[in-house]
Formats: C-alpha cells, sequence, structure tokens
C-alpha cells in the first residue's frame, strides 16, 4: 500500500473539547454538541468559545481558544464563514490538534469560497494538525460519547454501541442513514460527514475505519472521489480486514453529477469508471440507504453462507413460490432436501403435507403452532443447506410460539438465516434480532440482502490477490479542494 493516510484519533478520541460559537440553547448548532455530550456523558472537558458569555449550558465559556489556558485536542467551529481563517488561526496557535468546521459558504459557494477553502486546507496541512469540512456535519464516536456533530438524529435515539461505521459526502444523507440504524436497532461505530474536503477525505475516513477494533462493516455515501488510487488502498485495507464496504455512489446520471457539483464543489466523472473501480476491488454498491441497512441487519447478525444452496420454509405456499423465483433470480439453488432432512420433515408435518423445497408448511399452523415448531426442529440441524430462508405472515395470536420456535431451531447454529415476516409484531422483531435473527418485511428486501452478502467472501479473496500494480484512474476532472 503507496498511500498516506491522516490519522484520526485525535478526532474521534479527544480528551478536551472547544466549540467556538457556542450557544446555551441547545437546539441552535452552536448549542447541539455540548448539549449532546453533557447528556450522554462524554468524559472529557468541554469549553464553549462565546466571548459574549460567562457560562453557557453550565460550563464556563471563554471569549476564545487561546484563552481556555489549558490543552485542546478538538475544536468544534460553528461560527459564521467570515470569521474561519482567524478561528483557525488562534486555534493552531493555541495547540489544537483538530478541527471540525460546520460553517458553509466555501467551495460549494463560490470561487472566492474556493479560495478561503484552499488557505484553510493548506493552514492546517502545515501545522500538522487535523481539519474535518468545512460545510460538514461533524463526526461521531459512540463509544466515548464524542458527538462533534449538530445533526438532529441525535434527538429522539439512544446511543448503540455496535459494529456499523458510516462514512458520508453528504451530512443530510449521514443523519438519515443514523436515524434509520437506531430505528432497527443497530450499533454504531463511528460516524464521519467529510463535507468539502479541505483535509480529511472519504478515503482517510475508510483506512481508518479499516484500523478500528470497533468497527466491522462500512457504509459510504460519495459524490465523487479526489485520489483514486488512495480510496482503492484504503478500501483493500477494509476489505482485507475482513470489513466490507456497502457503498452509495451518487451522481450516476448528468443530472445528478450536476446537482453534486452544486451540493459540495464535487465535479463528479464517468460513473463506469467507479463502478469499474468498484468491481475490481470487491466494493458493493447499493441505490439506497434502506438496502444498505437491511444488508447490514444480515451481515452483522449472521455468519456468511457457506455456499449458495437454500432452504426454504413457509407458512404459504404462494410465498415458497416467489421466494423460489427470486432466489434463482439471484443466483442461489433451491434444491430438494435429501433422504435423511426429508424423512425428519416428514415425520413432523401433517399427512397431506411433504416436505418439498421451498417447505409449505401450510396455514394449518395457525390452528396448531406446534407443527412449525416439530418442522424447525427437524430442519434447523440440517447439513444439506448453507442457509435457510423463513417466511411467515401476520400470525399475530400465536407469534410468541413461532419466534420461539425460530430461536430454538436457529439461533447460534452457524447457519445463515433470514427471517421474512410480513406484518411482524413489533416486540417480536425485537425479540427475534436480540437473537441474531434478522427480520424483513418482504420477500425482495431479504434475497437482495442475502444476494448481497454472499459477494463479500469472495471480494475479500480478490482483495487479497490483487498487488497493487493496478490502481483506479480517477476521471480528468475530481473535486475541488
Amino acid at each position: 500500500m503507496s498511500s498516506t493516510f491522516k490519522n484520526l484519533d485525535v478526532l474521534l478520541n479527544p480528551r478536551s473539547i472547544a466549540v467556538v460559537g457556542a450557544s446555551s440553547n441547545p437546539m441552535k448548532v452552536g448549542g447541539r454538541p455540548i448539549a449532546y455530550m453533557k447528556k450522554l456523558g462524554y468524559a472529557g472537558d468541554i469549553y464553549p468559545i462565546n466571548p459574549k458569555a460567562e457560562i453557557v449550558q453550565g460550563l464556563q465559556a471563554y471569549p476564545s481558544i487561546s484563552a481556555i489556558g489549558a490543552p485542546v485536542d478538538l475544536a468544534i467551529v460553528a461560527a459564521a464563514a467570515a470569521s474561519v481563517e482567524d478561528i483557525l488561526r488562534d486555534g493552531i496557535a493555541a495547540g489544537v490538534k483538530a478541527f471540525v468546521v460546520f460553517s458553509s459558504g466555501f467551495g460549494e459557494y463560490s470561487a472566492e469560497g474556493t479560495e478561503i477553502q484552499a488557505r484553510l486546507g493548506q493552514m492546517c496541512h502545515d501545522a500538522g494538525v487535523l481539519l474535518l469540512g468545512p460545510n460538514c456535519l461533524g463526526a461521531i464516536n459512540i463509544r466515548n460519547h464524542v458527538i462533534a456533530s449538530f445533526t438532529t438524529a441525535m434527538e429522539d435515539h439512544d446511543l448503540i454501541e455496535g459494529g456499523f461505521g458510516f462514512v458520508s459526502q453528504s451530512g443530510a444523507l449521514g443523519a438519515y442513514w443514523l436515524d434509520m440504524v437506531f430505528q432497527r436497532g443497530i450499533g454504531v461505530s463511528s460516524w464521519i460527514a467529510t463535507g468539502n474536503e479541505a483535509g480529511i477525505d472519504v478515503s482517510d475516513a475508510i483506512h481508518h475505519l479499516a484500523n478500528d477494533p470497533d468497527t466491522r462493516l462500512i457504509g459510504c455515501y460519495i459524490e465523487d472521489i479526489k485520489d483514486g488510487p488512495a480510496f482503492r488502498d484504503a478500501a483493500l485495507a477494509a476489505i482485507s480486514a475482513g470489513k466490507p464496504i456497502v457503498l452509495i455512489k451518487s451522481g450516476r446520471s448528468q443530472t445528478g453529477a450536476a446537482a453534486a457539483a452544486s451540493h459540495t464543489g464535487a465535479l463528479a466523472g464517468e460513473d463506469a469508471r467507479y463502478q469499474a473501480l468498484f468491481d475490481q476491488i470487491g466494493i458493493v454498491r447499493v441505490n439506497s440507504l434502506s438496502e444498505m441497512v437491511a444488508v447490514a441487519r444480515l451481515i452483522l447478525m449472521q455468519p456468511p453462507a457457506s455456499g449458495s444452496n437454500i432452504g426454504v420454509i413457509s407458512v404459504s405456499g404462494g410465498a415458497g413460490v416467489m421466494l423460489a423465483d427470486d432466489l434463482d433470480e439471484a443466483g442461489f439453488s433451491v434444491p430438494p432436501f435429501d433422504a435423511d432432512t426429508r424423512a425428519r420433515a416428514n415425520d413432523a408435518l401433517p399427512g397431506f403435507v411433504s416436505a418439498n423445497n421451498p417447505l409449505d408448511v401450510t396455514g394449518s399452523v395457525a390452528g396448531d403452532s406446534g407443527i412449525f415448531s416439530r418442522v424447525l426442529d427437524a430442519l434447523g440441524s440440517a447439513s444439506d443447506h448453507d442457509s435457510f430462508v423463513l417466511f411467515i405472515g401476520l400470525m399475530v395470536s400465536i407469534s410468541k410460539d413461532l419466534s420461539d420456535s425460530l430461536v430454538r431451531a436457529f439461533a447460534n447454529r452457524g447457519k445463515q438465516v433470514a427471517v421474512v415476516w410480513i406484518g411482524a409484531p413489533a416486540e417480536v422483531v425485537q425479540e427475534l434480532e436480540s437473537h441474531g435473527l434478522p427480520v424483513f418485511a418482504d420477500i425482495p428486501e431479504a434475497v437482495q440482502a442475502m444476494k448481497i452478502a454472499r459477494q463479500f467472501s469472495a471480494a475479500r479473496e480478490k482483495a487479497q490477490q490483487l498487488d497493487g500494480t493496478e490502481w483506479f484512474a480517477p476521471p480528468a476532472r475530481c473535486r475541488h479542494a
């Protein structure tokens, strides 16, 4: 690996944080980071910077960073664009090691803004300090409760620590991602919104997550890539470490590329060249945050499938047929059960049902939930299939019996399992997923997640085989920096 990446440890693990433009109003941009970190119990020191106040949210305020008189690892800047250059100069002189600049009005706004942005980047580079932004939503480290962000996604959710990290060139898309994963109970490691990338770029952030022991899976939203070789090296580091990258790349069309240019100053290149890079190194591209979250739940909760043979168990014959169609189109196989598995299943089924694959246990389970339990017990230990998909619809009155049967038969069996339960009660979804059994709202969502998850084993092998002599040539026009 020939690329050099910025070390983001001080950004995500600061011992002290100054907030420039600090507000006593916890709903304002300069008030939210303080309010979030006080509420969550950030263990470091927080220094509000506001020359017009002595106390901000119960904390002593200071007129400037240099007036603090104590070490500051990270400075969050929530001030007018015109004052940012002086704030960074004061902070650098005071020994600040990293800046997060929320302020907008730079490269995404005008040619003059582009020049100022370049000066900010050069100033921080020359001083050896980190710069995230400008025009960014910031960064979050769930483990140590660093919330260097004003995202509203933190308003209504408790933090859930886990293995899903996210990097985004769009703050708003990053906020939507946070809201979706917290709603689904998925744990997060770190979250980084890079904004205009005058300093830290998406490659630096991916490389950090690749080496972060708390991260198991990386989600990414990009509009363009500044440095093709660096992005490639960062992605290879992640995939070689067994950390899949699920990525949304916008700007596929001419209209989308033009919108990206007005958003963060990006000048997106030909989409086919980006896709060639993703294919080369094993990045899986998705088209929506919901698709990303669906595959994340499967990857984080379940082991990888050891092969393409899938057993289908359904309470509806029609749903079983639909699953067989979708699985076949996705490249899976739905082969017959072997003789031993078929015999065990037939012993558990009513006399009018035969143990085929897909296996239709019929709606008779509504009157006798024990049928479902006995079938799952018979198939949970079957060795002739690499993974299973279970389909259930409604069945609210016996949902507890069915979910208990699923947990007993499939939890911690080492075989990939996906549950499609249309109309599942919320408490049942929570119970199943607490035992590592992901629940999907419909068939296409589950099958697509299984298809994407299956691609990662091959992606890791490809990443480990690449010798680094070939690299992606970025488009002639790249992001302004």
